[in-house]
C-alpha cells in the first residue's frame, strides 16, 4: 500500500493540472502516453540508455545509406579540409614559428604516425556526431614527440555508476572531470585527456548520438524499403497470364497432347513456346475463347514514394539542417539561400565546438616545444589563437564576391572577415599581397616600365600616361540634303 503522502502529493497534482489553463497538461484518451521522467541529464542518460544508442546509431551508420550520406555530408560541411589555427599573440614573428611548428607536428598527428591532424579532425567529428563523444589522449610517440590518441566512446566505462558521478566519469567536488576511467579500470588525469562532445543540457557529461531522435524512424525506413523491395521482386517474377475457354491445351499438331491427356511436366515446355509464338512482336489473333491478362504491377505507388520522401526528410531534419541542403531537392532560389544560411548558422555552432577541444590540442602540442627550447621566446599571450575554418557554404559564389570586394573597398568589410569568408587567414594572404607588390616594383624598375602596365594592384592605381586621354575627334557633319523644288509635285484642289 502506498503511503499516505503520496496518495495525497498525487490527488493535489491532479487537481492542480485540472484547473491548469494549457491543454497540453491534460491526459486525453484519444492521444498516446508519453511517458517521460522529469530528472536530470546524468539520469537520463544512463550507462544502458547512452550504449544502446550507441549500438544502433553504429549499425545505421554501418548499414542505412540515408543516414550514412547524412553522416558524411555534415562531416564535409563542417570539416572540409581542416580546421587550422592561426597564432594571435603580440609577436608577430614568434607566430610564424609556432604556425611552422605545428604545421610539421600535424603531418603525423595521431600515435601510430599514420594520420595527418586534419584526417583525425574528420574521425573526431564524425565520432561526435554518432556515437556522442569521443575522447582524445595527449601522449607521446617512440620518438618522444607529441601524439594524438584518439578512444572512442565505449571504452570510457566504469563497472558501477551512481548519481555523483556518470558513466566513465570521476568528478570533483565542483562536479568537473577530474579522472576519465578507461576500459573499467585504468584511471587518467583530465588533464590529459580531451573530451568532443556536443553538450545540450546543464549537468550534461557524457554525449548523446546526433541520431537519436531519427533512430526510430531510420530503422522504419530500412524496413519498408526492404520489404517494398521484396514486393518489386516479387512482382518482376511474375508474367502475363493466359485464360482459355475450357481450360486445355490446343490439341493441334504443334501443341500435341491436351492438357488433361500429357504428362504435366512435358508439357509445360511446349505451352512456353506456343504462347511465345502467339505473343510474338508481330500482330497475332487468338483463339475463340481465351483470355490475355496483361499482368501490370504498381509496386512502388506514387503514394508509398510521398511517404518515403516525408521519412527521409525527418531524417534530415534531426540534426537541425533542411532536407533539401542534404537531398538535393528542387526548390527556389530564395529558398536555398535561406536553407544555405540557416544551415551556416549551425555549421559554425559545430565548428566552434569542435576548435574548443583543438585548443587544447594545440596548446598541449606548443607547451612540449616550449619546454624542449624548440620555440624559445614565447610571449605571455602565446595561447591566443582563432581558428581558421573552411569556406562557407554558398550558392552564389560570384555575386557574392562581387558585392565583397566592393564592401572592402569601401571600407564596410574588414580584410580579417574578408578572407576568413573563403577559408584564408587574413594576415598571410596580406603579406604575400606585400611580396608581390614589392616584386613587381622591382621589377617595373628593372625594365623601366609602369607597375599597371605589369598587374594593377589596386583598381585605381593607374599610371600618368595610362591617366591622358586621347582627344576624340568629331567626325565631319554631313551637309543636310536640300529637297529639289524643281521636282515638287502640286495638286491642284478640286472644285465643290
Amino acid at each position: 500500500m502506498k503511503p499516505l503522502k503520496e496518495i495525497w502529493n498525487f490527488i493535489w497534482r491532479a487537481s492542480d493540472v485540472g484547473s491548469s489553463g494549457y491543454e497540453a497538461s491534460k491526459s486525453n484518451n484519444n492521444r498516446s502516453t508519453l511517458d517521460q521522467p522529469i530528472q536530470n541529464a546524468r539520469q537520463d542518460l544512463s550507462k544502458v540508455t547512452r550504449r544502446e544508442i550507441l549500438r544502433k546509431a553504429r549499425y545505421l551508420y554501418k548499414n542505412s545509406p540515408m543516414v550514412r550520406g547524412l553522416i558524411e555530408r555534415l562531416v564535409t560541411f563542417t570539416v572540409g579540409t581542416g580546421l587550422t589555427p592561426i597564432p594571435m599573440s603580440s609577436d608577430p614573428v614568434w607566430n610564424e614559428k609556432a604556425l611552422k611548428a605545428f604545421k610539421g607536428w600535424s603531418k603525423n598527428a595521431d600515435i601510430e604516425s599514420r594520420l595527418p591532424f586534419e584526417a583525425l579532425q574528420a574521425v573526431i567529428f564524425r565520432a561526435m556526431l554518432v556515437d556522442g563523444d569521443i575522447f582524445s589522449l595527449n601522449t607521446y610517440g617512440p620518438s618522444g614527440r607529441p601524439r594524438m590518441q584518439l578512444i572512442e566512446s565505449h571504452d570510457i566505462v566504469s563497472k558501477n555508476t551512481h548519481n555523483s558521478n556518470p558513466d566513465g566519469i570521476e568528478l570533483d567536488a565542483y562536479a568537473r572531470p577530474l579522472n576519465y576511467i578507461w576500459r573499467e579500470d585504468s584511471y587518467v588525469p583530465a588533464s590529459d585527456m580531451v573530451h568532443y562532445w556536443l553538450p545540450e543540457r546543464a549537468g550534461q557529461k557524457r554525449g548523446v548520438s546526433i541520431l537519436a531522435s531519427v533512430i526510430n524512424v531510420s530503422h522504419d525506413v530500412d524496413d519498408i524499403l526492404a520489404l517494398e523491395k521484396a514486393s518489386v521482386k516479387d512482382g518482376s517474377s511474375k508474367t502475363d497470364i493466359i485464360k482459355t475457354a475450357d481450360g486445355e491445351l490446343p490439341t493441334d499438331d504443334y501443341i500435341g497432347e491436351s492438357m488433361q491427356d500429357a504428362d504435366v511436366a512435358n508439357s509445360i515446355p511446349e505451352i512456353t513456346n506456343y504462347y511465345r509464338t502467339i505473343f510474338s512482336p508481330e500482330a497475332k489473333v487468338m483463339r475463340k475463347g481465351d483470355e490475355f491478362d496483361p499482368y501490370v504491377s504498381g509496386r512502388p505507388s506514387p503514394a508509398w514514394m510521398g511517404f518515403m520522401d516525408f521519412l527521409t526528410d525527418l531524417i534530415c531534419m534531426g540534426p537541425g539542417l533542411p532536407p533539401s541542403l542534404l537531398k538535393g531537392n528542387k526548390v527556389g532560389g530564395a529558398d536555398t539561400r535561406r536553407d544555405v544560411a540557416t544551415a551556416q548558422r549551425v555549421i559554425e555552432n559545430w565548428q566552434r565546438n569542435l576548435a574548443t577541444g583543438l585548443q587544447q590540442v594545440w596548446e598541449y602540442v606548443i607547451l612540449e616545444d616550449i619546454k624542449s627550447g624548440a620555440l624559445r621566446g614565447a610571449p605571455a599571450d602565446w595561447r591566443e589563437t582563432e581558428w581558421q575554418t573552411p569556406a562557407k557554404l554558398t550558392v552564389d559564389a560570384g555575386r557574392e564576391a562581387d558585392s565583397d570586394r566592393e564592401d572592402v573597398k569601401l571600407g564596410l568589410l574588414t580584410r580579417r572577415e574578408y578572407f576568413s569568408r573563403w577559408g584564408m587567414d587574413w594576415k598571410a594572404e596580406t603579406r604575400q599581397q606585400a611580396v608581390e607588390a614589392a616584386e613587381i616594383s622591382a621589377l617595373a624598375k628593372e625594365f623601366k616600365v609602369e607597375r599597371g602596365e605589369i598587374c594593377l594592384l589596386d583598381p585605381n592605381e593607374l599610371s600618368a600616361n595610362a591617366q591622358v586621354e586621347k582627344p576624340t575627334e568629331t567626325p565631319p557633319t554631313e551637309p543636310k540634303l536640300q529637297p529639289d523644288k524643281s521636282k515638287r509635285k502640286f495638286i491642284k484642289p478640286s472644285k465643290r
